[in-house]
């Protein structure tokens, strides 16, 4: 599940880098338009044999999403929420604020031709599939999704400080490395915060509302990303940018590390 924006990225910038190329970038617009009807119908006719024989499995799997949460299911868990909910936002901020305005720093910064920087910045969402499986991976050790991303936010607050060095330098490669790395640790992050926690704590919560609850800010990330990091851009050029987004990193860093700490105290102190 948390490797299909991702691969419909990769293929979308590999696409538009190849219109771009031969002059006649309109084409993408017309391929999209015209592939998102046909999966509509290509669904449609396929649903009914891909859950054939499986109807008793979803009814109870519905019937167990659409129960009502209670206080004492959720009451625990709020404060949680609520951290996870500034941690979409942030996350999808830089995620989708990297994989936006990518192409046009390669350009400005390196002087390379559109359909170069596009097919770039398909190194983006490659390494984006695997934050999935980098998330998964952490979640054996750090069981606490809090910690988990505060582990995935400083790992990035760091690549994105390696960024804000290297970007006068030149060091192109590893510029564009970073980028990439980044972008793999936010996926990660996203992951842990619209599948694995709402699946994690459905017997405490309604899993489909939290899920949609959670992608909602995610939504409000990708779109402050979209107009907020070009108006910082203009007024201050991608340093202002990047400074931006390592500030976001290291705050989203401290916000969730005091969490886990205070929270570590309480507990202890609840024991006693």
């Amino acid at each position: 599940m948390g490797t299909t924006v991702a691969t419909g990225t990769f293929f979308v910038y590999g696409l538009s880098a190849l219109f771009v190329a031969i002059g006649t970038y309109e084409i993408m617009f017309f391929v999209a338009g015209i592939l998102l009807p046909l999966i509509a119908v290509l669904w449609i006719l396929a649903y009914p044999k891909l859950v054939k024989g499986k109807t008793e499995i979803v009814e109870e799997a519905v019937q167990v999403s659409n129960e009502s949460p209670t206080k004492s299911k959720i009451g625990g868990l709020w404060i949680s929420i609520i951290v996870l909910a500034f941690f979409a936002v942030v996350n999808n901020l830089v995620k989708d604020g990297l994989t936006t305005w990518v192409p046009m720093i390669l350009k400005e910064t390196y002087s390379l031709p559109d359909f170069v920087s596009i097919l770039l910045t398909l190194l983006l969402p490659v390494l984006a599939i695997f934050g999935t499986s980098v998330a998964v991976m952490l979640h054996k050790k750090i069981k606490n999704f809090i910690m988990l991303s505060v582990v995935l936010f400083l790992i990035s607050a760091l690549f994105i400080g390696l960024v804000i060095v290297c970007l006068p330098t030149g060091w192109f490669v590893v510029t564009l490395g970073s980028f990439g790395l980044v972008s793999c640790l936010m996926s990660g992050v996203n992951n842990v915060i619209t599948s694995m926690a709402p699946l994690y704590w459905k017997e405490k919560v309604n899993s489909g509302l939290l899920a949609g609850i959670l992608n909602g800010f995610c939504y409000l990330g990708s779109t402050l990303s979209s107009y907020g990091l070009g108006v910082v851009a203009d007024v201050g050029g991608w340093d202002a940018v990047f400074w931006l987004l390592f500030g976001l990193c290291v705050l989203a860093f401290l916000l969730g590390a005091g969490y886990v700490i205070v929270n570590k105290i309480r507990i202890k102190r609840d024991k006693k």
